[in-house]
């Protein structure tokens, strides 16, 4: 994984969840997700559709777990594992 991949895939996920959970609460990176008001599993299907919309289908089912959505850093992450760019295309890099 490069370091421009994993930050556009932050900036990426930063961005869907603005647009799911509004401006507020300020998000960071680090934020943990499951303590953001409003922030629920309504919440998360919306940003993983959005995902979807924006990069085609590339959450495979074992990786729709809670362990992968605890901080906008872990969606990238999971975004950019490289079995995942390989099988699915991922965020280009």
């Amino acid at each position: 994984m490069t370091a421009d991949a994993h930050a556009a895939a932050v900036g990426l996920v930063l961005t869907v969840l603005r647009s799911v959970l509004g401006e507020e609460p300020a998000l960071t990176p680090g934020t943990a997700l499951f303590e953001v008001p409003g922030f629920d599993s309504l919440a998360l299907a919306a940003v993983v559709e959005r995902l979807e919309d924006e990069l085609g289908p590339v959450l495979p089912d074992e990786l729709l777990v809670p362990e992968s959505f605890t901080t906008p850093d872990d969606i990238a992450a999971v975004l950019v594992a490289p079995a995942l760019r390989a099988q699915h295309g991922g965020v280009p890099s």
